[in-house]
């Protein structure tokens, strides 16, 4: 984990991490797939802890309509050294 990630999540011990992804890896179960606005393409959830369900809705519920939330997209763009405030476009 680099030292910016820490930052944002915290360090977390292997096997614990609530994970949100935008790609399904192999073995990921179909049933941590969850739809957001009008896009086909589903988000990936694991979420020890709580159950699958209330984590599928925590991220259904985040702020935006888009198919990635609106904090869930500024933590994306400052793991990769990016601005997280300003607009991609």
């Amino acid at each position: 984990m680099t030292a910016r990630r820490a930052a944002l999540f915290g360090s977390a011990r292997a096997g614990s991490r609530h994970r949100v992804a935008k790609s399904r890896f192999a073995g990921t179960p179909v049933e941590t797939e969850v739809l957001r606005g009008k896009s086909k393409r589903p988000l990936y959830v694991t979420s020890p802890g709580i159950t699958l369900e209330t984590a599928k809705g925590l991220i259904r519920n985040m702020h935006c309509r888009d198919r990635l939330p609106t904090l869930l997209t500024a933590v994306d763009r400052a793991c990769r050294g990016l601005d997280p405030v300003s607009n991609p476009e």
